[in-house]
């Protein structure tokens, strides 16, 4: 629960990137503004690496935060997991890829 959590809403576009589970709020660099879709599948798309992470929702570029010594990773080895608040969902299609266009993001 310590590393990079990203957030999505249906209702809200104000979430980021949250540290130690609402914990920080770290610097973060905001590149758009997108809600879910509701009732229907969004697709959300990270890319991590051990000096930064962004990521994306229905291809819209959301945050990118550097990861250093005051936002750091707990582990080089990630763990990637799925949490609701209030809100029922389901995924499907989950995959690990390297995409180069969305990597070059990420590795400096």
């Amino acid at each position: 629960g310590n590393g990079p959590m990203v957030s999505a809403a249906e209702r809200r576009a104000d979430f980021d990137f949250r540290l130690e589970v609402f914990g920080k709020f770290p610097r973060t660099v905001h590149h758009g503004s997108k809600t879910l879709a509701e009732g229907s599948w969004n697709k959300m798309s990270l890319a991590l690496s051990e000096s930064r992470a962004t990521y994306w929702i229905d291809d819209v570029w959301m945050a990118t935060m550097n990861i250093n010594e005051e936002h750091s990773l707990p582990s080089v080895t990630p763990f990637i997991g799925l949490y609701a608040f209030t809100t029922a969902f389901s995924a499907r299609k989950f995959r690990v890829t390297h995409e180069p266009s969305r990597l070059a993001l990420v590795v400096p």
